[in-house]
């Protein structure tokens, strides 16, 4: 494994590289001098100086947001701004995907396209499109994890353009007609199983 040392700005190896067959955990010397490891005790300058750029992108969506919602006696410019001007924070949304496998991947990506202004009808009245636009992290966990890898890697793309894709690559990333069981046939000479198996055999020899 290869890990990046932000203090160093360099590459360390952190694993053995000579055995990529087995699974099986193996012995390796530990790198010197050790990477350093940041004290999770607040956010990094870098993290920190990004809060301020992101909230250029997001001090808007929210206004849009909170407005739609039409809540009595708030006028979202004027409640944004009053915490502003008292030195305050602006409020900050996380958006999290939870795990649960294919069933976690779609029932996020329904979210996400119901969160995501970019979806036809999404923003209109008492509908939520907006609040993927005003949220400052995403994150996933396992299944949830695909949902957002997918989108990440395809620069954020839409929920809706790999649904509707009928050719390139956003029409390969979501193979929900093949199953995880058996395997994709002839691309894929492993199954869920015997892979299960291989894991399991190799952890017993290393034992």
């Amino acid at each position: 494994m290869i890990v990046f040392r932000p203090s160093l700005g360099q590459l360390t190896v952190r694993a053995d590289q000579a055995d990529q067959t087995s699974y099986a955990p193996t012995s390796t010397p530990c790198p010197s001098p050790l990477p350093a490891i940041r004290p999770a005790d607040g956010l990094s300058p870098q993290e920190s100086a990004w809060l301020h750029v992101r909230e250029n992108n997001t001090f808007k969506a929210l206004i849009d947001v909170i407005d739609r919602a039409q809540i009595p006696g708030i006028t979202a410019q004027d409640y944004l701004n009053n915490i502003i001007n008292n030195g305050g924070k602006l409020p900050r949304l996380g958006i999290a995907v939870s795990g649960g496998g294919y069933r976690a991947l779609m029932n996020g990506a329904g979210a996400l396209a119901a969160f995501d202004g970019r979806t036809e009808g999404a923003e209109g009245t008492g509908q939520l499109g907006g609040v993927l636009q005003a949220a400052t992290y995403l994150s996933g966990l396992s299944g949830g994890s695909w949902l957002v890898g997918s989108l990440y890697i395809q620069d954020f793309t839409t929920v809706d353009s790999i649904i509707d894709a009928t050719d390139g690559i956003l029409s390969k990333i979501w193979q929900f007609n093949e199953t995880i069981l058996e395997g994709m046939c002839c691309r894929c000479p492993r199954t869920l199983i015997t892979l299960t198996h291989t894991l399991f055999d190799d952890g017993s020899n290393n034992s």
